[in-house]
């Protein structure tokens, strides 16, 4: 019985354990089909390191992404309950702004506006205890688009024309925010700010261009400024758009501004608010101009008829001024007016070697000098603000026009002293009324005793004779007296003898006749030759005009 059971349970383990393998065996089969069709193939050690450098990756950014959750909260909780309208320390104590410029360009200097341009990167820091978070963040940078959302100060430049910020390709401004509560505010502007220029010496001048900032509303109880050690780079590797000027240096300064706040110790109670149109026609001049409500029209109107007696309130602005110091470059102005001016004087004086027959020569060098300094004068004021004052260039170009219508005045002097005064005959010569010898005698004794009576009253009359003007020979006689008797009458005497006094004190120092050096009441005395002023001529002016130019240069460049 016993054999018969045993293989009857062989049998039965026999049956069970082949049905537990066979389903392992059909899911190995299965799974290896599966691993055939779909799955990846065995790789190699190299592909398992890349796929654990991935799975790391992916692990940094999934952490990395976990970061920005945490920044927006940040970001939200310190914003959520912040009043960006008002400036924080308000009520207790005065918001310290520290200001930072950096200089990308400076230029062009605009002479005649009286304005300069500059490019800038403006940064200002403050403290904002709202602003505070304690986190892992150092700091949090937002763009442009969160400025609005946050206070900023409200600083404007004093002395500006235009300003532009730049929005290309987004509005070029950023604000840092630190965990303790500091705010680091930067935008980019280009500012046209007015400069005003003493053009006194010109083209020997130098300038300094302010650019003045402070509060718009905030008085110097309310927000104050300071520089952080006077912090201001300049970017010298740009190239300054300054031409005709060098850049020199720059300097500060902090001062107190008193302001007009706009408002009143008091508001004025005596104005209505509301009146018919009748009044308003008799506070305007022109009832034309109501415009818009009456009440405003009212209010507007006593503002223009009847000034405000109440006296309005000043409040103190800290104003910080950078001012940037140029000097202009001698090079282009010394080629464009005076070189042009100097060698214009110097042709002038070609005019002395010319002939003085040769009259239509000599006029045209003088007139054409003239004209020609005429107008380098007007191109020198061409691009030049209209100022009331002359510059040390107007002083210039004044004084080379001014030798040059010296020159030409020169050669009419001489034309007419030499062609005008002398007589139409052909050979003139002293000539001496027809009387007896006797009459003769007593003429002659008369002058004599004129001239001891009226010191000096020689008078030097001009003979030539046919020939060149070298060959002239003026000669020196006692002027011819009448006598009482003769029918000339004293009255003619009385008016010859004050001829001669008046002539006395003209020809004390100058006789305009080549030959009377040799007359005794000349000597010790100066002696100008009238054919021999072309001569001087070559001589006084560059003379003159080198010691113009060596005391002009020594007070320009020294003063």
């Amino acid at each position: 019985m016993l054999s018969k059971v045993l293989p009857v349970l062989l049998a039965i383990l026999l049956i069970l354990q082949s049905r537990v393998e066979g389903p392992q065996t059909e899911s190995n089969d299965k799974a290896s089909a599966h691993d055939v069709v779909y799955g990846p193939l065995p790789q190699p050690l190299e592909n398992k390191l890349l796929s654990e450098k991935t799975q790391s990756t992916k692990t940094e950014t999934r952490r990395r992404v976990g970061k920005l959750p945490q920044a927006s909260r940040i970001l939200n909780t310190i914003l959520n309950n912040y009043e960006h309208k008002l400036r924080p320390g308000i009520g207790e104590k005065a918001t310290v702004v520290t200001v930072e410029i950096s200089v990308n360009s400076l230029g062009p200097l605009s002479i005649q506006d009286m304005e300069y341009t500059i490019d800038i990167m403006f940064s200002q820091t403050w403290y904002d205890e709202r602003l505070c978070y304690n986190d892992t963040f150092e700091s949090l940078v937002l763009s442009g688009n969160v400025v609005s959302q946050l206070w900023i100060p409200d600083t404007f430049f004093r002395n500006s024309k235009r300003t532009q910020e730049h929005e290309i390709t987004m509005p070029n401004q950023m604000v840092r925010i630190y965990k303790n509560g500091k705010v680091l505010y930067t935008i980019r502007m280009t500012i046209d700010a007015g400069c005003s220029l003493h053009m006194l010496r010109f083209p020997m001048d130098s300038h300094s261009c302010p650019l003045s900032f402070s509060s718009f509303s905030y008085p110097e109880n309310e927000m104050t400024y300071k520089w952080e050690n006077f912090k201001l780079e300049i970017n010298e590797k740009n190239s300054w758009k300054l031409f005709q000027f060098d850049f020199t240096g720059l300097s500060n300064k902090t001062e107190i501004i008193s302001t007009p706040a706009g408002d009143l110790n008091e508001e004025p109670k005596d104005l209505p608010r509301v009146a018919p149109r009748a009044a308003l026609e008799t506070l305007f001049t022109r009832p034309n101009q109501v415009q818009g409500n009456e009440g405003t029209a009212l209010i507007v109107s006593r503002v223009w008829m009847e000034p405000v007696t109440q006296p309005a309130i000043c409040r103190d602005f800290m104003v910080m001024t950078i001012f940037f110091n140029v000097s202009r470059q001698f090079g282009y102005v010394a080629f464009q007016n005076y070189v042009p001016s100097s060698m214009t004087t110097m042709l002038s004086w070609v005019s002395f070697w010319i002939k003085t027959e040769s009259a239509p020569a000599r006029t045209s060098v003088g007139v054409t000098s003239v004209v020609t300094m005429t107008t380098l004068g007007t191109f020198s004021r061409k691009n030049f603000p209209r100022v009331s004052y002359i510059t040390a260039l107007d002083f210039y170009i004044a004084i080379c026009f001014v030798f040059c219508f010296c020159a030409l005045l020169e050669f009419a002097v001489l034309n007419f002293l030499i062609y005008n005064q002398t007589k139409a005959h052909a050979s003139p010569k002293l000539r001496h009324p027809c009387i007896d010898s006797r009459a003769h005698a007593r003429a002659h004794a008369r002058a004599r005793a004129c001239a001891r009576q009226h010191h000096e009253a020689f008078v030097c009359q001009i003979v030539t004779t046919e020939g060149s003007d070298e060959e002239d020979h003026p000669s020196c006689s006692a002027q011819q007296f009448p006598s009482p008797g003769s029918p000339e009458g004293p009255r003619s005497l009385y008016s010859k003898l004050t001829s001669c006094e008046w002539r006395k004190h003209f020809k004390k120092y100058f006789c305009m006749v080549p030959d009377c050096e040799g007359s005794t009441w000349q000597q010790g005395r100066l002696c100008i030759h009238v054919y021999r002023l072309d001569n001087y001529s070559r001589v006084v002016f560059p003379v003159t005009f080198f010691i113009f130019n060596v005391l002009y240069w020594l007070v320009c460049l020294n003063f």
